[in-house]
């Protein structure tokens, strides 16, 4: 694959991140074409509610190359991973976590196959996607991919941090830093 998409994992299906990538989506052209994996259904009720008419190139996984991603800013590459429509029942967490599993299954898949500049995920509740296993996303993904030392960013324009811990409780910071460790 000759240009490097931004693959998007969309999160917890009762988030924002839709609004938020469709806003986004709609004010700001990417350089880089992005491969979104969430709910069709989902991103095309949020949509409705915006008021917005984007079309869905949907994706198959296997077949992903330059010739069928596009870079039109009115066009959103999707591979759909089925969840229907929600209520907000508590019964539905179970249902909630296999599906933002088989989101982040999908994105590995995807980041494995194909030379992609990077993952970006939506909110998610740690609680019940990581059930305690890992302390946050960045963790988990550098376990899929059996990276020892890794790093989170935080990226703007105008700012990039990149803290010097990752997902920790505030009252465990102090014991991981040390000049020795650090700097």
């Amino acid at each position: 694959m000759n240009i490097k998409p931004i693959v998007i994992v969309s999160g917890e299906p009762h988030g924002i991140f839709n609004e938020i990538f469709l806003k986004i989506k709609k004010k700001k052209h990417f350089k880089k074409p992005i491969i979104l994996i969430g709910c069709k259904k989902i991103l095309l009720n949020q949509m409705k509610k915006l008021n917005y008419n984007f079309t869905i190139n949907l994706l198959n996984h296997k077949n992903i190359n330059s010739i069928n991603l596009k870079r039109n800013n009115h066009v959103i590459n999707l591979v759909n991973i089925d969840l229907g429509l929600l209520t907000k029942s508590k019964k539905e967490t179970d249902r909630i976590r296999r599906y933002i599993q088989n989101c982040f299954d999908m994105s590995l898949k995807i980041v494995s196959k194909y030379k992609c500049a990077g993952i970006i995920n939506g909110p998610i509740n740690k609680k019940t996607f990581l059930n305690f296993k890992f302390p946050g996303v960045t963790e988990y993904l550098a376990s899929k991919f059996k990276i020892k030392k890794f790093a989170m960013l935080i990226y703007t324009k105008n700012l990039s941090v990149c803290p010097i811990t990752t997902h920790l409780p505030l009252k465990d910071v102090y014991k991981s830093i040390s000049k020795k460790k650090n700097y």
